[in-house]
């Protein structure tokens, strides 16, 4: 997914990367707390996420930063048993007076037999990045989409 948002890319950076404002953007994480005396988006750190949809129990993984560059890009890689591998990233590109926001995933291992009977019973994810322009104090839909400039 690709939107544009009327902020500068380390002010959107900023926000994607604070794993713990995750909550404001997704209705699908409770919390997510930095772990091992990280305090911020470094490659290594990590930090707990807790998760609900709305049918089931909440559950906990654990995901790893795996790509940190400030006003770039932030990506991280989360396994959970019988779900699989998927590394979520997020690059950001200067676009005007704004940046280029694009969200996206990776499947790294594949979901299991088991992890497949169980997704099925889910809804699908909701991605934060539509939150960020909020955050950023500038609205936007989902049809406020700028061309990009060569």
């Amino acid at each position: 997914m690709s939107l544009y948002v009327e902020a500068p890319p380390e002010a959107v950076y900023d926000l994607v990367s604070d794993v713990t404002r995750t909550p404001e953007f997704s209705p699908e994480i409770l919390r997510c707390t930095w772990l091992d005396g990280a305090t911020g988006p470094a490659v290594g750190a990590r930090f707990e996420a807790v998760n609900k949809v709305r049918r089931g129990s909440a559950w906990k993984n654990r995901p790893v930063v795996v790509e940190a560059r400030p006003g770039r890009e932030f990506a991280f890689s989360r396994t959970e048993k019988f779900a699989g591998t998927l590394v979520w990233r997020y690059r950001l590109e200067p676009d005007g007076p704004g940046t280029r926001l694009e969200e996206s995933y990776d499947v790294t291992e594949p979901l299991t037999r088991i992890g497949w009977s169980s997704s099925a019973r889910c809804s699908a994810a909701t991605t934060a990045a539509p939150s960020c322009g909020r955050a950023c104090g500038r609205p936007w839909s989902g049809s406020e989409r700028r061309p990009r400039q060569e």
